[in-house]
């Protein structure tokens, strides 16, 4: 028995460890799908050397979380083994058929209530939570689901992003903000809970601590908040 709970021990942790780093991922600007691969081919030592690979290997962010579940992964198979056999073998060849059968049902059990607990909404705002506590910064998340809801290829997001006081369209209307932008658009400006202007005229300003609603390619926007026209954090 101690051979099985050391099992599903190390399977809840691998399994835990990759569904932190995909929210994480998430989190960086990544489709869902994509963080999910890639985070269970690092845990496997299964690389694939794709598009969306590279996307990993670009982001320093990104290399960190998935360097660390390698490690975390190789060492994870190795006990997983390990514990797997000692559970075996410990089994009373008296009652194997019923030990055997008991041992599994508390595997799967266990795997089951791991599943549906790292599904819970709650577990990801956790999650979130304790690595903003730890890294001492706060993710802020610039594309989320939308690529997957309007269909975006990965290099393509829709961002909301904030504008500091000393940002060059601070106090800018829309129509002089457009050369500053270059080839990202402008959908709407957010001024407060209850103030967001959806469709953008010549004559709006755009104000320090508003946010932006933008769609372009990633390192067009990356260039933006580079030259700091906008920012990930709020600010005044």
């Amino acid at each position: 028995m101690i051979g099985v709970i050391s099992l599903l021990l190390v399977m809840y942790m691998l399994l835990f460890f990759t569904r932190i780093a995909t929210i994480i991922l998430v989190y960086t600007g990544i489709s869902e799908d994509v963080a999910r691969f890639q985070s269970r081919s690092a845990v496997t030592g299964c690389g694939f050397t794709t598009g969306e690979s590279e996307q990993i290997t670009s982001h320093i962010v990104r290399r960190r979380v998935i360097g660390n579940l390698m490690l975390i992964g190789n060492v994870g198979i190795i006990a997983s083994i390990s514990s797997l056999l000692l559970s075996m073998v410990t089994v009373s060849r008296d009652t194997y058929g019923l030990d055997l059968l008991l041992r599994f049902g508390i595997l799967g059990a266990g795997l089951l209530l791991l599943w549906y607990v790292s599904k819970r909404l709650w577990f990801e705002r956790a999650v979130i939570r304790i690595f903003e506590f730890f890294t001492g910064s706060t993710m802020k998340l610039a594309a989320f689901r939308q690529n997957t809801l309007c269909h975006l290829p990965d290099s393509y997001r829709i961002s909301e992003l904030y504008v500091t006081a000393d940002s060059p369209l601070a106090g800018k209307r829309y129509e002089d903000a457009l050369p500053l932008l270059g080839k990202v658009k402008l959908l709407g400006i957010r001024r407060s809970v209850t103030d967001y202007a959806g469709e953008p005229q010549a004559a709006d300003v755009i104000g320090a601590g508003n946010s932006l609603i933008l769609y372009g390619s990633q390192p067009e926007i990356n260039d933006l908040i580079q030259r700091g026209e906008v920012s990930l954090r709020r600010g005044t």
